[in-house]
């Protein structure tokens, strides 16, 4: 399918689906290095003083999603399974994506996620792999998206943190009642607490006119009314838009991947939402940068001579290997009670690493300080309705507070991504189906690891913990983190891609969302994805003219 030449089409020398936060990055390096680059994003700009702090609204996501895209992906544990509409693997669809709401952990994985596969051997069930770069090549730019975005913390207090070559951080946020309870907890338990890693300016800054954290409660899942947040749309774009030389278009729809007789991507069909047109933008590099599964769908529908199963799909791998991380939040009673606020402040990666405690795992783990429910989802968790309500909200929700466990979800080959034989959305694409069940090695570390998150809590003079069940499956909220699928390593055998996140088949098309990761590690990839956006953006500024960019 060819679209006709109109009045929209477009060309530039670089295209990004998906304006999250690797595709910001990526936009902001190429941009100021002199090419044009392109944007499409299928949500709009969001005004901060829209919807905030409304959580029935964020909570039925109508504050983000389309009509069409209310349950876009079909899910099963496996394919012999029934399918099942649901949320699972959803976007966010705005300017500067999950970042927007997201809490803002700002981490950087530690050098042993890069070599998972040397360190633990082959493992039943699971395809681990080594990354094809080591820390010490992304250590550069981690640098630099710390500096860029005003990562707020303080270095040295995790005993795993990797090294720095230059310490940018700002000056951790202040800690609350709560985060100064879990410190002395972490003392008494011999643990080393210390501040997570935050993209949320701890003090206001006149350069961007945006102020400090104001502790107000509603951040993660929310936008920031102040603009303490350093979210893409707010940190990064404007730097990229401010050169003249970067454009977003937002209501657009990415449908399909076009492709030269050579094999080699001509551009993006797009679907205008605002107008009911089609049109292409012709582009030079084409970056996919729409997460994991947007990313496989799209990549498995752009068919051609060249690629019957899917762009850049010679090697079978494009979809398979999605990872998720297994994640589950423990609740806790305390006698006094505690403001609605910020709270995830505090970690404690004592556990992080199975070689520090000798588990019979090989997943990496973390526990921190989890993001207090608002008192709807309380309720829904909880309580219920009517009049239990009312008392829960008056007398419990005021002292419950919590801290999250999140376990590495091991790669496995048959978790994936496929597209759906007969649904299709309202631009004419198949929706996904996604396949995806835990290796029993995340199961078994999150049990003991939420063991350990109630000795922490017990620690800290709690007088109720509620029973959590492990997960079996993701949940329908489940639309962050969402890994692998096109993953990066040393040969189109068996990865997608090279480690520039540049496709073995297609040497024009770029995948910089969390497709490329082999393994996930057991923390949030959100400074991944920037650090690695800039070193993508950089590889193509650097080989341009290989690229026939520019001129």
């Amino acid at each position: 399918m060819k679209p006709h030449n109109n009045d929209l089409d477009i060309r530039t020398d670089v295209v990004v689906v998906g304006s999250g936060a690797s595709g910001a990055t990526l936009a902001h390096e190429v941009a100021s290095s002199g090419l044009s680059v392109v944007v499409v994003e299928k949500g709009d700009w969001l005004a901060r003083d829209a919807l905030a702090e409304d959580e029935l609204l964020w909570k039925t996501r109508l504050a983000y999603q389309p009509e069409d895209e209310r349950f876009p992906t079909w899910f099963a544990r496996t394919n012999k399974d029934s399918f099942r509409r649901t949320n699972v693997g959803s976007p966010y669809y705005l300017v500067g994506g999950g970042t927007v709401i997201y809490a803002a952990a700002s981490w950087r994985f530690r050098e042993a996620d890069f070599r998972k596969k040397t360190r633990f051997g082959s493992i039943d069930g699971a395809t681990l792999a080594d990354w094809p770069i080591k820390y010490q090549d992304l250590e550069p730019y981690y640098t630099r998206a710390e500096r860029e975005l005003g990562v707020s913390g303080l270095s040295g207090e995790d005993p795993t943190e990797p090294f720095r070559s230059h310490d940018f951080l700002d000056p951790p946020i202040a800690l609350d009642r709560f985060s100064k309870k879990l410190r002395e907890a972490g003392k008494k338990l011999g643990l080393n607490s210390f501040h997570i890693p935050l993209a949320i300016k701890s003090t206001d800054d006149p350069k961007s006119g945006s102020m400090g954290c104001q502790t107000s409660g509603w951040c993660s899942g929310y936008p920031c009314q102040f603009g303490a947040k350093s979210s893409a749309d707010l940190r990064i774009f404007p730097q990229a838009i401010a050169t003249g030389r970067c454009q977003i278009l937002t209501k657009t729809a990415a449908i399909r991947i076009e492709t030269t007789p050579e094999g080699l991507c001509s551009g993006i069909v797009c679907h205008d939402m605002q107008t009911n047109r089609q049109f292409f933008i012709g582009a030079k590099v084409v970056v996919l940068a729409a997460s994991a599964i947007q990313t496989a769908r799209l990549l498995l529908f752009s068919t051609s001579r060249f690629f019957p199963n899917g762009l850049a799909n010679s090697s079978g791998m494009v979809g398979k290997n999605l990872m998720f991380h297994l994640t589950q939040k423990q609740r806790a009673l305390f006698p006094e009670e505690f403001p609605f606020r910020l709270n995830k402040l505090i970690g404690f990666n004592d556990y992080y690493d199975p070689d520090f405690h000798k588990d019979p795992w090989v997943n990496f783990c973390s526990i921190h300080a989890g993001s207090r429910w608002g008192p709807l989802k309380f309720a829904q968790q909880s309580h219920g309705w009517g009049t239990s309500f009312i008392e829960s909200i008056a007398d419990t929700y005021p002292h419950t507070m919590m801290l999250q466990i999140m376990i590495e979800d091991l790669p496995q080959e048959s978790n994936r991504v496929v597209l759906h034989e007969t649904d299709i959305d309202a631009f004419g694409v198949p929706r996904a189906k996604v396949i995806h069940q835990y290796h029993q090695s995340d199961r078994a570390a999150a049990t003991v690891t939420l063991t350990r998150a109630r000795q922490i809590l017990e620690a800290s003079g709690a007088v109720r913990l509620w029973d959590e069940d492990i997960p079996h499956d993701v949940t329908d909220d489940y639309t962050y983190h969402i890994m692998g699928t096109c993953r990066f390593g040393h040969t189109d055998r068996d990865s997608v891609l090279n480690k520039f996140c540049q496709a073995h088949s297609v040497k024009n098309l770029f995948v910089i969302d969390g497709s490329w990761l082999p393994t996930c590690g057991g923390l949030n990839p959100t400074l991944t994805y920037q650090a690695n956006g800039y070193r993508v953006g950089e590889y193509i500024v650097r080989e341009a003219q290989k690229l026939g960019l520019g001129g």
